[in-house]
């Protein structure tokens, strides 16, 4: 007749095995074959394991999340930034060709007279 063992009981008995108790001492108190804790180690680890390795998945999903938003909100602010910078340019650009019509329009003409010294009071 096989004993049947709860998922609790072969978890403590696998734990106690990984902190050092000997599989042979653990096989004997509970009345089993090594090759079954053995077995039961393999089960125990596998499933960590693949805890383990969900929840890093998990977390790069979430960082992956993460850079993608990051990543649109740049989008976002760049485009801003080329609006400003386009309008910028164009601010620039027209008060440039303001300060050179002005310039032109107050450049003497060579035929005019002698420009004007100022008299100084001596």
């Amino acid at each position: 007749m096989s004993r049947k063992f709860t998922p609790e009981l072969k978890k403590q008995i696998v734990e106690r095995a990984l902190r050092g108790e000997s599989v042979g001492k653990l096989a004997k108190e509970i009345g089993v074959r090594r090759t079954l804790i053995d077995k039961w180690r393999r089960i125990y680890l596998a499933e960590q394991k693949a805890l383990i390795e969900a929840e890093e998945s998990e977390s790069e999903l979430q960082r992956l999340r993460d850079i993608e938003r990051e990543h649109r909100e740049l989008k976002r602010k760049t485009a801003i930034m080329e609006k400003e910078h386009k309008a910028m340019l164009n601010g620039l650009a027209m008060f440039i060709e303001y300060l050179l019509t002005s310039c032109q329009k107050n450049v003497p003409d060579e035929s005019d007279s002698e420009p004007e010294i100022p008299s100084s009071n001596l």
